[in-house]
């Protein structure tokens, strides 16, 4: 099969491009190319085109995605492939998608491992899939997205360790180690990084047929996580020792980004024990290496870190002038820090010099741009946690297998019409054979048959119909006796829930001390709120149950149930202790198990307690915040709008998790006149306005909060209600409500 003048024309202005742009890069693709243009069958022109595309990943990425696209096209147009030809294919895609890798780019690499993934599970070859779990782990780490890297590493895991690949099994506890760090489980990274030490550490003894150099650079790799951890742990020698090993063997492999990266991690280890002439001197040396290699990931981690070294610098100045040399510094730094993260999609060193470029504006009094940098910080740590990224690459890697069905369908498709017309062929002959008499007898034959048949018919719909009405109203039975068991179930419920009026009644408060905006999506819901007094303390919270309806009606009334038990037997100062008793009570409860595929049915929670005589106040929260708007600022800002001071919580649910570490207990100094808001995701979350998007968390609630913030409690409350009916119907489109919303706001 000729190629198409399309591609021809494509093929022909890339041999232009590339020889008016580069020659020495000329030579490595004219060898592909003239394969491709000599090629006699398709899967030669198929393996060409992807080795075309490879070459061209460091000249022009967008060019070598268009011939990517090209060559599924070839392959596709092949149908059935021999097994051979898979093989050298899929090996062809997950190498090109370690060079995007190389390149930070990210989400080309991304999707050739999955294109690679899906033809080596056609032929079942587990090294393939091992190594293309193990791309994927390490490209989502480079991103930020630990739980989804976390994820692909124990998938590679599980192939490496059926194949007995003792070089893999060692390089995926080393890559799950590392994410374990990230997650702050140092003891659990450093069991996993001894693992990988040990074994590769037995393999220099015993290769087993794999390249030393190879055992020895995933050595390097685990001699410098290892130093990580203890530098983590305060452990300063142990530190240094690890991180020269690391730095040793790279420079015997002449890895260069390895070296680099050795320098780096002395240099933060110097700076760290404030020999700041040290650790300059180790992160010249590393960037000058990655400035020669153009490694975008090691340049973006080295400028962050002298941007960092130099704000601590400026932090013990001697003069103003020298303060301020340093701050320059440093902003110069974090700004190529933040620039190349923001190319590469890093979220990981977005976040980092985002927060360092908020920390120097505020040194330098510009408070318009460290508000503008705190906002992208907080944007990009919502987004490490979030699901959405969960949910875009379960999207990603349902498209092949649906393109592949697809074929499938359409190739049955074709197949079923030519045997209809065949067989229609064929009757037709036979009917011009047998002739009119006999076509005549056939249909006084079926004429009365179908006089017979159309009678039986008529009975059997009779008495269908009869059945029908029957079980029409055993189902309008059984429907109104489930709505009433149902709308009773929101009585139990909302007979559960506090008396408010009640709870903040007392010397110094009242009921306009408050406002509570309780918005079911369905007529039972998966919010609720609780509070409880006892003694001079008011302890209370705003929690947000999976799901919604009847499944989060009943998570609510389980948490109900708990959080009434735990207040009575608990420290009322210690609002940590009572979510980990919660938490402790929920998994018992619901049998949860660490494991990937049990279910993790919990709550999105805080809990404050507070002293209506001293405000005295503690507060602890499960992946939902704390707002306060003080009452002080107001006064002293007449005509500006409040700032809210966020109390960010700790990031994972009040159930099983993957990381479940100890939730803070947080003291907060109130006064009269702060106000205290606690909510659900449901009022931010939810779809309305003239384009029917989300209303926003950190913009359009925040701001809606604040600038109400000055009206009586009671009278906010209101306007919340106001705004949110308003935004659910906008320009007569009435959006359905997307999940439950409660919104607590408190006058202290």
């Amino acid at each position: 099969m000729k190629a198409n003048y399309q591609l021809s024309l494509l093929l022909s202005f890339l041999m232009l491009f590339v020889s008016a742009n580069s020659i020495g890069q000329h030579s490595k693709i004219d060898s592909p190319w003239n394969t491709y243009r000599e090629a006699k069958s398709d899967s030669a022109r198929a393996i060409a085109m992807v080795s075309v595309a490879k070459q061209m990943i460091t000249i022009n990425s967008d060019t070598a995605t268009l011939l990517l696209a090209e060559a599924d096209s070839i392959v596709k147009s092949m149908g059935q492939v021999t097994p051979g030809f898979a093989l050298n294919y899929a090996d062809l895609l997950r190498r090109t998608g370690l060079d995007f890798h190389r390149e930070s780019e990210y989400s080309k690499s991304i999707e050739c491992n999955l294109k690679a993934i899906d033809i080596y599970g056609s032929i079942n070859n587990a090294l393939g899939l091992s190594q293309c779990n193990q791309n994927l782990g390490n490209t989502f780490f480079k991103m930020g997205n630990f739980d989804t890297a976390l994820k692909y590493y124990y998938t590679a895991l599980e192939y490496f360790d059926a194949t007995n690949n003792t070089l893999g099994i060692a390089d995926c506890y080393n890559n799950i180690g590392s994410v374990l760090k990230e997650m702050e489980s140092y003891d659990k990274a450093m069991e996993h990084h001894i693992l990988s030490q040990g074994l590769l550490e037995n393999l220099l003894v015993n290769p087993d047929g794999n390249a030393i150099e190879v055992i020895k650079k995933g050595l390097s790799n685990t001699h410098n996580n290892i130093g990580i951890i203890h530098w983590y742990k305060q452990d300063y020698d142990q530190a240094l020792k690890s991180y020269k090993k690391s730095l040793g063997i790279k420079q015997t492999l002449n890895d260069l980004n390895g070296v680099a990266q050795a320098y780096k991690n002395i240099a933060i280890l110097y700076a760290t024990q404030g020999i700041f002439e040290k650790g300059v001197e180790y992160f010249q040396q590393g960037l000058d290496i990655y400035l020669s290699t153009g490694n975008k990931t090691g340049l973006t981690s080295v400028h962050a870190n002298i941007a960092y070294l130099n704000l601590l610098l400026a932090q013990s100045a001697a003069s103003d002038s020298l303060k301020n040399s340093y701050l320059t510094k440093a902003l110069t730094n974090a700004q190529h820090a933040f620039e190349i993260a923001k190319s590469i999609s890093s979220a990981t060193y977005i976040g980092t010099s985002a927060g360092y470029l908020k920390d120097i504006y505020e040194a330098l009094g510009d408070t318009g741009n460290a508000l503008r940098y705190a906002n992208e910080l907080l944007a990009i740590q919502k987004d490490i946690f979030s699901q959405e990224k969960a949910n875009a690459l379960a999207h990603m890697t349902t498209r092949y297998e649906a393109e592949k069905n697809m074929l499938q369908l359409e190739s049955m498709t074709k197949e079923k019409e030519f045997f209809k017309k065949r067989t229609l062929t064929q009757q037709a002959l036979l009917y011009m054979s047998i002739g009119i008499i006999a076509m005549l007898s056939v249909f006084l034959f079926v004429l009365l048959k179908y006089f017979k048949q159309k009678r039986k018919t008529n009975e059997a719909l009779a008495e269908r119909n009869e059945e029908i009405i029957k079980q029409k109203d055993a189902l309008e039975k059984q429907k109104t006796k489930i709505d009433d068991s149902i709308f009773y179930a929101k009585f139990i419920q909302s007979a559960m829930l506090p008396d408010l009026d009640t709870i903040f009644v007392n010397r110094s408060w009242g009921a306009h001390s408050y406002f509570i905006l309780y918005k079911p999506k369905d007529v039972v819901s998966g919010d609720f709120y609780w509070a409880n007094r006892i003694n001079d303390w008011i302890v209370f919270s705003v929690v947000d149950c999976t799901g919604h309806g009847v499944p989060g009606a009943f998570m609510s009334m389980l948490g109900i149930s708990i959080m009434n038990g735990i207040v009575l037997s608990n420290d009322l100062t210690n609002p940590s202790k009572m979510l980990a008793k919660l938490r402790s009570y929920v998994i018992d409860a619901l049998k949860q198990k660490k494991e990937w595929n049990s279910q993790r049915d919990g709550m999105d929670m805080g809990i404050l307690s507070l002293n209506t005589k001293t405000k005295q106040c503690f507060w602890a929260g499960a992946n939902n915040p704390l707002w306060i708007v003080r009452g002080h600022t107001k006064k002293e800002k007449t005509n500006a709008t409040p700032t809210i001071e966020e109390i960010k919580p700790d990031p994972f649910p009040v159930a099983i998790h993957l990381f479940m570490g100890e939730f803070t207990n947080h003291e907060i100094d109130l006064r009269s006149g702060d106000r205290l808001y606690m909510f659900s995701d449901g009022f931010p979350d939810q779809f309305g306005g003239p384009n029917g998007k989300k209303f926003n968390m950190h913009k359009a609630f925040n701001k809606l909060i604040a600038k109400t913030s000055d009206l009586p409690i009671k009278e906010q409350g209101k306007v919340l209600e106001e705004t949110f009916d308003n935004w659910i119907t906008c320009d007569d489109a009435k959006y359905e409500q997307t999940d439950d919303v409660t919104v607590l706001g408190i006058m202290v």
